[in-house]
This record gives C-alpha cells, sequence and structure tokens, in this order.
C-alpha cells in the first residue's frame, strides 16, 4: 500500500522535528519526567 508508506513517512518526519526541537531545546531525553 501507497499510503501505509506516506503515513509512517509522515510520523517519521513528526518524531524528527520533536527530537530535533528537544535537542536544540537543550530539554533532557526523559519520558518519564515530562509525564510527572
Amino acid at each position: 500500500r501507497r499510503g501505509m508508506a506516506k503515513a509512517v513517512v509522515a510520523v517519521a518526519r513528526r518524531l524528527a522535528v520533536i527530537l530535533h526541537r528537544m535537542w536544540m531545546d537543550n530539554t533532557p531525553y526523559r519520558w518519564e519526567a515530562k509525564a510527572a
């Protein structure tokens, strides 16, 4: 399915943006701290 591949790419791109923003912000990579 071509739609499935597009969905995967969209999710990966969104994840990359979030990670990049966190790194630029110097935010520690800790989901537990963010959830608490």
